[in-house]
């Protein structure tokens, strides 16, 4: 049972609390608190005024590049990557296990790191972030531990990590949340589970945080005598589990419907909603996505592999929504969900009262990592499959 507490209109980007007798339903919110004091937060999305609209440059202001003739400086297999107060980025480049620092002009300063079990060596390096104001955390899920540097690049240490997990954020106490996928036996269209924990580096403690929905797979199990085979295919237009931390709370959907929880201290404190259904999933999208794997291919197994994407079941509809990430200012960002063949993707922008301010569009091939209070870093691949690394500068009305 709710009770609703508050209304508003929204007007272009600026939410404004009102006591108007018939606002728009195009623009209204609702805040409600349910009976266990979780405060629900309904958005409506309104038609923006395109003066008013946040947006990013037409291309990359900034560009992290290598020294002239340097190849082994490279970007390839990129994790990561992190601005520092001082305007420097750093990077974790998997590909050869190494976390590279460029200038605030983006040039290549130094490399820290390489393959191998020793310190400040890594074998599979999976991300950075930051640890505090001055230090910098790295975590390698095959050597299972997390290792600290300085600004500068200095290393300071590693700690063990006992979790298998992926590493899905950063809270503000360096604590990190892990995610772990549970595999369904079912044959079939499943839907796997992640079990959340949060790790403390610095005493090794873990914390349970829940079991939630996970990735959806098609699993085809074959059995030939004494043979099991299991094979798992991402299921196409699947849902997944998204999380992200913001602070001391994390953030996670289903993507069943636009809703994102926000727990705290252990407990579910807000619910984010956005007050529509998911897209239907036409004939056209399906045709559209059928071509754009086929377009990966080539040689004598394209028929056998049309044929398969013939034959495996689709969803009725769309994901809700896609990846969800927070900005320096607590902003959530959250992606309308990617179809692979459309070049651009909107991102809805909610407040630190999670009410919907501003619709930004963004590069599709852009992965964000970070977004700052005038620009967004990411990765992104030319035409060519190189990896690239850098900011689109975010402009605000």
């Amino acid at each position: 049972m709710t009770r609703t507490t508050r209304i508003w209109v929204t007007i272009g980007c600026v939410s404004l609390p009102t006591g108007c007798a018939n606002p728009s339903a195009d623009h209204v919110g609702f805040e409600s608190l349910d009976s266990a004091g979780v405060r629900i937060v309904m958005n409506a999305v309104p038609e923006w005024n395109p003066e008013e609209q946040w947006r990013v440059s037409s291309s990359p202001m900034q560009v992290l590049r290598a020294r002239n003739g340097e190849l082994d400086e490279a970007l390839y297999g990129v994790r990561g990557a992190v601005r520092l107060s001082n305007g420097q980025y750093v990077v974790a480049n998997g590909g050869n296990h190494e976390l590279r620092w460029y200038d605030a002009g983006g040039r290549f300063l130094q490399r820290v790191g390489r393959e191998g079990g020793g310190p400040s060596e890594f074998r599979s390096l999976t991300g950075v972030a930051h640890l505090g104001a001055d230090s910098l955390l790295a975590w390698d899920r095959r050597n299972r531990r997390v290792s600290i540097f300085t600004f500068q690049g200095v290393y300071l240490g590693s700690l063990p990590m006992e979790l298998s997990g992926r590493v899905q954020g950063v809270f503000s106490d360096g604590s990190l949340l892990v995610g772990e996928t549970v595999g369904s036996d079912d044959n079939g269209f499943v839907r796997n589970q992640i079990v959340a924990r949060r790790f403390h580096p610095l005493t090794g403690k873990t914390d349970s945080l829940g079991v939630y929905a996970g990735d959806e797979q098609i699993v085809q199990i074959q059995v030939d005598g004494s043979t099991v085979r299991v094979r798992g295919l991402q299921a196409p237009f699947g849902r997944a589990g998204v999380f992200t931390v913001r602070d001391r709370a994390y953030l996670v959907s289903s993507q069943d419907r636009f809703e994102i929880q926000v727990h705290e201290d252990n407990r579910l404190r807000f619910i984010l909603r956005v007050d529509r259904n998911p897209e239907r999933v036409t004939a056209e999208d399906i045709a559209a996505f059928q071509h754009n794997m086929l377009s990966w291919l080539d040689g004598p197994n394209v028929a056998s592999f049309r044929r398969e994407l013939q034959e495996i079941p689709y969803p009725e509809v769309f994901p809700a929504h896609g990846v969800i990430i927070t900005d320096a200012a607590g902003r959530i960002w959250v992606q309308e969900y990617p179809k692979p063949w459309e070049p651009q993707v909107a991102w809805l922008v909610f407040d630190e009262e999670l009410r919907l301010i501003a619709a930004v569009t963004l590069p599709a091939e852009l992965q964000v990592y970070e977004i700052g209070e005038a620009y967004v870093l990411g990765r992104w691949r030319d035409d060519l499959d190189v990896e690239h690394v850098g900011t689109y500068a975010l402009l605000k009305p």
